[in-house]
């Protein structure tokens, strides 16, 4: 059998996966990451001292309690 004639993918019997679902899980991990990268911009300390107006020292200095400790 040469390549031109192989069975791939959802020919395969024991396949469990067609082609469009690879291509839906391609998709949605793509999505996926997208989301994560852009959360994890939102949420970093540059984009939190963005938001709140101040510099990323100052923001990192409020998260590791080193100003404004006095604040729960």
């Amino acid at each position: 059998m040469n390549l031109a004639t192989q069975k791939r993918g959802s020919q395969l019997p024991q396949s469990k996966l067609t082609e469009q679902k690879v291509k839906d899980a391609r998709r949605e991990y793509i999505e996926g990451r997208q989301k994560i990268q852009a959360l994890q911009r939102r949420y970093s300390i540059a984009g939190l001292a963005e938001r709140y107006g101040v510099s990323a020292s100052c923001m990192e200095k409020v998260l590791a309690r080193k100003s404004w400790e006095h604040v729960e």
